[in-house]
């Protein structure tokens, strides 16, 4: 029978020498590691908590089609042209965008707009909406509220050249990133007929509505150095609600310049579209509508 002390005296030494061991694998991995970086005039970057503030405004063109329901269960009218209604114009909305990076992997990403908007007008013909009927002559005042919020966590699948992965001073550099998340709708319409024209007293029908959705995409970045890059977004969302709609698209396209280390400027363009509603029915609303326009702002990194 071998003596206990002597099992644990061996035991000790076993691991001292292993460890000893693995020490200098680890120093030899090191030194060969800092001695390539060396060699290729590089120095990685440790991983950190980035945060990055996006100030933008949006020059946004609304557009759409429009089907409100109709109260007496009847034929509703179809769909109208936002366009017959005076939404015809661009306006500035804020588009604010906030940016928390991990390392070179991850990122959570929050954004979003609100649009809000009231026109009268006259048609010039005769038609319905919901069921609200009007003629040639009649007097249409509308109201247009319509949010978008997202909350996006992207994670990086592809980098070019491999070598330069967490160099801080690099010239190109392209990765992709896989985009999955959340995009929510907070959908307002009304329309009113007034007392002008043929048709007696005044009609109206209005709508109000929250959509939520999940969202899946891709993001495409290329950086020209540290000082200017360009990257495009691709993402798709949506959720069936049976008879109703939920469904959404996005390409957001941007181009940045970094003047001073953490103040930049951003310019790009975004079209934004969507289906929401609840049927088709007489009783039922829609909207098939985009939003879409150039944006530009400032960018602060922390």
């Amino acid at each position: 029978m071998v003596p206990i002390g002597l099992v644990a005296r061996k035991a000790r030494q076993m691991a001292v020498v292993g460890g000893a061991v693995v020490l200098f694998a680890a120093a030899n991995a090191a030194a060969q590691e800092g001695t390539a970086s060396a060699e290729a005039g590089f120095s990685p970057a440790p991983a950190r908590l980035k945060l990055r503030v996006d100030a933008m405004a949006w020059y946004l063109g609304p557009g759409g089609e429009l089907d409100m329901p109709s109260a007496t269960g009847l034929a509703d009218g179809g769909d109208i042209d936002i366009d017959t209604l005076g939404y015809d114009s661009p306006r500035f909305v804020a588009m604010p965008e906030l940016n928390i990076t991990w390392g070179d992997r991850w990122r959570v990403t929050l954004r979003g707009y609100h649009f809000d908007d009231s026109h009268t007008a006259v048609p010039g013909f005769a038609g319905q909406v919901g069921s609200v009927a009007f003629d040639a002559s009649s007097e249409l005042s509308s109201s247009y509220s319509i949010g978008s919020y997202e909350a996006e966590v992207a994670y990086r699948i592809y980098e070019f050249p491999e070598e330069l992965v967490g160099v801080q001073d690099r010239g190109f550099f392209a990765t992709a990133d896989i985009i999955g998340g959340v995009r929510a709708f907070d959908l307002s319409w009304s329309v009113a007929r007034t007392e002008l024209g043929s048709f007696p007293g005044t009609q109206s029908v209005s709508v109000d509505d929250v959509f939520i959705s999940p969202m899946l995409g891709t993001r495409l970045r290329l950086d020209f150095g540290n000082d200017y890059g360009f990257d495009v977004q691709l993402d798709v969302a949506g959720l069936p609600l049976g008879d109703g709609s939920n469904a959404s698209g996005d390409v957001i396209v941007g181009g940045w310049w970094y003047p001073w280390p953490n103040v930049g400027v951003q310019i790009g363009y975004r079209a934004a579209s969507f289906l929401l509603g609840n049927g088709d029915g007489p009783e039922d609303y829609s909207f098939g509508g985009w939003n879409q326009g150039l944006q530009f702002g400032v960018v602060v990194q922390f």
